[in-house]
């Protein structure tokens, strides 16, 4: 119901509502509109009666305070400049590209990306290191989660799945031709790979 009111009180239609409200009542009061014009005596309580109610409504429109009451909620919480452990709404992105420290365990067992996005000046490429490398390469079947941002990056990627928000199919498992590789864009879940890659090559 606020938004209704909230999206009128935007629009001409108080104005019109007030307008038409004084109108009726100068005919209530006055009895005639220009010189061949009268109105019966019945007519003129018609008048009074809608006049005061277009006015009353239109000046009501003007005057109710909207408020949602999920209106405070909505106000996203200020960034800290330290990373967060669990809650993935508060999370905060490094603008670091370290492929060893800017995964970030979650409380499933998966492991989001939170350096800068694959494809920044920084950040050409976004992949894993040393531990987790190692744990995938041993045949741990772990997900890997990568916010890519709106701009298609290649996907290197020889062993497992993979899904995003955006796919353009490619040719999987050749190193040297990223042009040939899928293009992903949103949100990257790479599952069960022996190590993979997403950006714009080398």
């Amino acid at each position: 119901m606020g938004d209704i009111i909230s999206a009128l009180q935007n629009t001409p239609v108080p104005t019109i509502l007030v307008v038409g409200g004084i109108a009726f009542l100068f005919l209530a009061v006055i009895g005639q509109f220009a010189a061949d014009i009268k109105v019966s005596r019945e007519r003129q309580v018609m008048a009074a009666v809608m006049g005061a109610l277009l006015l009353f409504f239109g000046v009501a429109l003007y005057a109710v305070p909207v408020s949602s009451p999920d209106s405070t909620s909505t106000i996203a919480p200020a960034q800290t400049t330290t990373p967060t452990e669990d809650s993935s709404s508060d999370r905060v992105f490094r603008t670091t590209c370290d492929w060893v420290k800017d995964w970030e365990s979650q409380s499933d067992g998966s492991y989001f990306w939170v350096g800068a996005a694959p494809g920044s000046p920084n950040c050409p490429n976004v992949g894993q290191a040393r531990e987790l490398l190692q744990r995938l390469e041993s045949g741990e079947e772990l997900t890997l989660i990568v916010e890519v941002g709106d701009t298609p990056m290649g996907l290197d990627i020889c062993h497992g799945s993979y899904k995003a928000t955006y796919l353009v199919p490619g040719q999987t498992c050749v190193p040297d031709k990223p042009e040939l590789w899928p293009k992903v864009s949103g949100t990257l879940t790479v599952v069960g790979s022996t190590g993979f890659r997403v950006g714009i090559g080398d």
